[in-house]
């Protein structure tokens, strides 16, 4: 997720959205101006969770390489 306005990444991380695409990296951009909030704090909050349950999906989906125990008890222990 980035929350870096516009202007923002050319000067401080150019080429970070290319490069990003290029390595097949998804990103959600929420651009907020500096020491800002969101502008419209409950479709920030929907956009934080759609991100947690993609990202709960992809780390407890077939296989997966995360260890541990999933959040809801299923699964097994990687043991390495």
């Amino acid at each position: 997720m980035s929350l870096i306005e516009d202007w923002e990444v050319p000067r401080r991380a150019p080429g970070l959205f290319d490069a990003l695409a290029r390595e097949r990296i998804e990103l959600e951009r929420y651009p907020i101006v500096d020491f800002g909030v969101p502008r419209e704090g409950p479709g920030f909050a929907r956009l934080l969770r759609d991100v947690e349950r993609r990202l709960a999906a992809r780390r407890w989906g077939s296989g997966s390489l995360q260890r541990g125990p999933r959040p809801d008890g299923g699964g097994a222990r990687d043991p390495s």
